[in-house]
């Protein structure tokens, strides 16, 4: 016989001794044997089946299995939170590290572009002061020989006119040379400050991406 069939056969028992016990007059009470009635309930809980002691120990560590199972809850959400914090710190800084990067990137381009123009303008103002100087030498030289010339020929005011058209004619053309080297070098210079403006301008753009980026991650 089954262990439940079993602890039934003594619940049984039990309704047949309080059917038989004898009443108290006046009153819905009955008199019981309680050597009889503790058997009975002795034996009934020696014949319980297994799974219900169990359940029953389950009831009793309810409290206790709860207690546990909000531990282990609390410490998994604080472990998920400290790696989210440590994720968003992480993210911080190498997004800080990026901004600063770009922002030395863009400071040495920019020292960069203004150190070649600072080279240009005065290779460009060496060139035209030697420009200039050899023409005002190679002008000084046509003079003297115009002035030797003029000496041993009879027609020494024509001579002294050629060689001052002649020196006039080399000035104008040097001082136009000097002011087309100024020009192309001024041309350089816009062109290269453009890049230079392009390219810190591009590194603008991405400083402020990761900023929008860092606020839309916050």
């Amino acid at each position: 016989m089954s262990e439940k069939l079993k602890a039934f056969d003594v619940i049984e028992e039990i309704r047949d001794l309080i059917d038989k016990s004898r009443a108290l007059p006046l009153s819905n009470k009955i008199m019981l044997d309680k050597n009889e009635i503790s058997r009975l309930l002795k034996k009934l809980d020696g014949q319980l089946p297994e799974n219900l002691v169990r359940a029953e120990e389950i009831l009793e560590r309810e409290n206790e299995i709860l207690t546990g199972c909000r531990e282990e809850s609390e410490r998994t959400l604080k472990e998920a939170r400290e790696a989210a914090q440590k994720t968003i710190d992480d993210a911080n800084a190498s997004a800080q590290q990026t901004l600063s990067d770009a922002a030395n990137s863009a400071n040495s381009q920019l020292n960069d572009a203004q150190t070649r123009v600072s080279d240009m303008l005065q290779d460009a103002s060496n060139r035209a002061n030697a420009t200039l100087a050899d023409a005002q030498q190679r002008a000084m030289g046509m003079i003297s020989d115009a002035e030797n010339q003029a000496k041993q020929m009879t027609d020494e005011s024509a001579i002294m006119e050629n060689a001052r058209q002649q020196a006039q004619q080399l000035m104008q053309e040097t001082q136009q040379n000097c002011a087309n080297l100024t020009e192309q070098a001024h041309l350089n210079i816009a062109r290269l400050l453009e890049n230079a403006d392009n390219a810190l301008a591009r590194q603008l753009d991405q400083v402020r991406a990761l900023r929008q980026q860092m606020n839309a991650e916050e």
